[in-house]
């Protein structure tokens, strides 16, 4: 496992343990997807001109070599060579059997390819797309960082994650070079927020007797986006935007919420042009370092836990760390005087972030009864839908 580690002075080590064991085969596996040809050569050469077993190899494709990779074990004197149908396998997969066969096939008649083929596209394709294993440009990071590609593929399996908080993810992850899985240090990154932060700032400083419109990016808002502009015209609304907003231009908006600061950071300099306030659980979770002026941030602490929920005067309980939730706790603890909301569509119903932000949205439903939430836009989220066109 893990062959990348295979120096000259491993292999004597590798020597010094077998050398008295009865051996007809070994194999080498590279884990994390991060040989090149090169290093596979330089391996299976150096086994091979100390020992007399056969030698095989199981690569895995995080830097879409695993072809490549196989191919310089072959030409380097490897016999057993693994792979699968259209690469199956953990992450971004392994060397893609049809592939291989039509490199190392010596007849290349193309009626030995009409069973492969015919199997690829009836089971394995559909199977691939339903179990969505593959390279991508998370895998072929993580295995330049020598990081155990369990960790990105918990994290792009999980589809509340965006692109930039799994990236971030990977470069929190770098710094102690985790080449081993562990669920623990999984939810360590992933869960920042399983330890009540007590802030001793309240959102009531910023929010209290105020008309709130929380305004998501969901399809909805592109469509009626003029209303929308029309509404906060006439009625003057504290505007908050659920992370940054791209349909809504930022004069509009009076603050900012994120449940995770990463996810502003590209956004910064157009925030901070005019210093609109930034609401987040810590300043701690992710890239503190690229904050240049905190004067405009405002800590309002998250606490995670699945059988909790609960709005303080400095920080909240929540089942999640979803920003939607988030912000409405916010709004609560703030004291504000109406909750609307407006891009806050909810997912499709055989989406599984559909049922997740319905569950909390019913818990903000059955506890709060006296701050009104309504939605000016379409909202399959259990709360009272009313028309923005019934108020422009």
């Amino acid at each position: 496992m893990k062959c990348h580690i295979l120096d000259r002075d491993e292999i004597k080590k590798i020597k010094k343990i077998i050398k008295n064991l009865d051996i007809d085969l070994i194999y080498i596996a590279d884990s994390l997807g991060c040989c090149l040809p090169e290093d596979i050569e330089f391996i299976v050469k150096e086994l091979k001109s100390q020992f007399n077993f056969k030698i095989g190899i199981h690569a895995h494709d995080n830097k879409g070599l695993a072809l490549a990779n196989t191919l310089a074990a072959i030409k380097s004197g490897a016999t057993y060579l693994d792979s699968t149908m259209l690469g199956m396998g953990r992450g971004a997969g392994n060397t893609k059997t049809e592939e291989l066969i039509s490199l190392i096939n010596s007849t290349n008649k193309i009626e030995d390819y009409e069973p492969i083929a015919r199997f690829v596209e009836e089971f394995q394709r559909p199977l691939k797309i339903k179990k969505s294993w593959g390279s991508s440009v998370y895998y072929n990071i993580s295995s330049s960082l020598k990081l155990h590609p369990t960790f990105v593929q918990e994290m792009t399996t999980d589809s509340k994650f965006k692109s930039y908080e799994i990236l971030n993810f990977i470069k929190t992850l770098s710094s102690s070079q985790k080449d081993i899985f562990s669920e623990s240090i999984y939810e360590e990154i992933t869960n920042p927020y399983k330890e009540v932060k007590h802030n001793q700032w309240s959102p009531k400083e910023l929010l209290k007797k105020k008309e709130v419109l929380l305004v998501g990016s969901g399809p909805s808002l592109n469509l009626h986006k003029s209303a929308i502009l029309r509404y906060i015209n006439k009625f003057n609304p504290y505007v908050i935007s659920l992370n940054f907003n791209k349909i809504i231009k930022s004069h509009f908006i009076d603050a900012f919420i994120s449940s995770y600061l990463v996810s502003l950071l590209p956004h910064l300099s157009e925030i901070n042009y005019n210093q609109k306030p930034i609401i987040i659980p810590s300043i701690d979770v992710f890239n503190n370092e690229d904050i240049e002026n905190k004067e405009n941030i405002y800590q309002y602490g998250l606490h995670v836990n699945k059988s909790k929920f609960e709005i303080k005067n400095f920080y909240c309980s929540l089942p999640s760390s979803i920003v939607f939730p988030y912000s409405l706790a916010t709004c609560i603890a703030g004291e504000v005087k109406k909750i609307t909301l407006c891009g806050v569509d909810g997912f499709e119903q055989g989406d599984k972030r559909h049922l997740e932000h319905k569950e909390i949205s019913a818990l903000f439903i059955e506890h709060n009864k006296d701050i009104i939430i309504e939605s000016l836009l379409p909202c399959n989220l259990g709360f009272k839908v009313n028309s923005v066109y019934n108020y422009v």
